[in-house]
């Protein structure tokens, strides 16, 4: 988050963190969107203010694609607290828990495909009109799947921007879900690693209306805010190495950076990026033992309102 930036991240060569195009569809047509040779899926509805009116795009909702849904469910239930809930009605597809309110969701990767395909946090966008925005990967990027419709979730489509960096798109019907709130274990904070901020910054800026905004006083230069109006919504920064493949990098909320890094090493987790190689012991970015990776930011920091990172 602000602690990431080209002064640390580059010394961290990071694993290709891809999904193919075949295996993002197949386990989206049989976890979240439904199946054409099926009944689709019954997925649990976000949490929603159903009075709250759309302000603009956010990044809303967070699922883990793995080919270790149970391996992954002990690692983030032990480390955050997480409780998940499936069943037969919801297909490949678990439901993340902290204190009762849902916060990640878990998709399996079938097991023809997961020897090929490492796991991946891809984020949901939250816009105001999915067909249109749609349009702007259709013509510049890739759409894999969609827009459909989704009981209880939204209209939902799964896009590849430029640079191939994955990323779900959602259009609710029935109220906004909320924002980062800084709880320990929430997701926090979502950030682009691009190789070609020529590309990145115009294409998201026509796509969803990001621009570059201010970021707090002290920040790298090499670090971009991105948002709309004085709304911080998404990190951005440029890859500096060829080993990794664009995409959006998740970040969750903790107390402690280095108590969740001691855990995470504990419970089979690889620390890629060490608090104590970033500003202030602030961050760190993990990879859980089925190879997802996330990144971990302390939250709230000295002189930021814990609602706004």
């Amino acid at each position: 988050m602000y602690g990431p930036g080209l002064d640390f991240v580059s010394k961290h060569p990071t694993p290709t963190l891809s999904l193919r195009r075949c295996v993002l569809i197949a386990s989206l047509s049989s976890g979240l969107i439904g199946c054409a040779v099926s009944e689709p899926p019954v997925i649990p509805s976000l949490p929603v203010d159903a009075a709250a009116s759309y302000r603009g795009p956010q990044f809303v909702w967070y699922d883990l694609f793995s080919n270790d849904v149970e391996g992954a469910s002990a690692f983030y239930g032990e480390l955050f607290g997480w409780e998940f809930e499936s069943n037969s009605e919801y297909g490949n597809f678990s439901l993340a828990r902290l204190n009762g309110t849902p916060v990640a969701g878990l998709v399996r990767i079938d097991e023809a495909r997961a020897e090929s395909v490492p796991p991946q946090w891809v984020p949901n966008l939250l816009v105001g009109d999915v067909d249109e925005v749609t349009g702007h990967f259709t013509e510049s990027g890739t759409v894999l799947k969609g827009p459909d419709d989704m009981p209880d979730r939204g209209r939902i489509a799964v896009v590849e921007d430029p640079e191939g960096a994955p990323l779900l798109l959602l259009q609710t019907g029935n109220g906004l879900p909320g924002s980062p709130d800084g709880t320990h274990g929430r997701f926090l904070w979502t950030e682009l690693w691009s190789t070609d901020l020529s590309v990145s910054l115009p294409f998201y800026e026509a796509a969803v209306g990001f621009t570059r905004v201010a970021g707090p006083d002290g920040l790298d230069p090499n670090y971009r805010i991105l948002g709309t109006g004085d709304r911080r919504l998404a990190g951005l920064i440029e890859i500096p190495y060829d080993s990794v493949r664009p995409h959006w990098l998740s970040y969750i909320s903790v107390a402690d950076p280095v108590e969740v890094v001691r855990k995470a090493e504990s419970l089979g987790g690889r620390v890629i990026i060490a608090p104590d190689e970033t500003s202030g012991r602030i961050a760190a970015v993990i990879a859980d033992p089925t190879g997802g990776v996330f990144g971990i930011q302390k939250w709230p920091l000295e002189g930021h309102g814990k609602e706004q990172p």
